[in-house]
């Protein structure tokens, strides 16, 4: 019983978003931070749809790590998160990116999760967070957003991945 409980409560913690959920974080108006030229949520869908990003280091799919509810996912790291992450840094420089591929079965995307570092510092508040679904308008935008920082804090600075080898 504990075990299905512990289940659910991480599905809770980090998965889709409810009407009742933190969606968004008003404190945050945009601006460029690393290649991305505007973290706006309009800027970041448009990032998105531009896939400027295919040429990071990316993950093989694989399984989310830890108790993330997202499935099967492709990761890809910016070159700042890149030379931090090869350089085992406990905390990323600003202008960081890491982008989740979240997968389908077959390994369409279904959505997408993209975090940005917006400031020198280790607390969740310097982290941007974006997460998209495709198959419906749900989506979290807003800085250091709990539903997203409680399962990223257990990373190092918010990273949960590891590095491709």
């Amino acid at each position: 019983m504990i075990l299905v409980y512990l289940t659910l409560l991480s599905l809770v913690a980090c998965g889709e978003s409810s009407q009742d959920s933190e969606q968004t974080n008003p404190d945050h108006t945009g601006g460029a931070i690393g290649e991305l030229s505007d973290t706006t949520e309009a800027g970041l869908k448009s990032f998105l749809e531009g896939q400027t990003y295919a040429d990071w280091v990316k993950s093989d799919q694989h399984a989310a790590v830890g108790n993330s509810p997202h499935g099967l996912v492709q990761v890809y790291f910016n070159p700042t998160l890149s030379q931090s992450m090869q350089g085992d840094a406990t905390s990323h420089p600003k202008g960081s990116v890491v982008l989740k591929h979240m997968l389908d079965d077959a390994g369409g995307v279904r959505g997408y999760a993209l975090n940005a570092k917006l400031e020198e510092s280790s607390e969740a508040d310097s982290w941007l967070f974006y997460e998209v679904f495709l198959a419906s308008d749900t989506s979290y935008y807003g800085v250091g957003l709990s539903i997203c920082s409680g399962c990223h804090g257990q990373g190092r600075d918010f990273v949960l991945e590891s590095y491709p080898s």
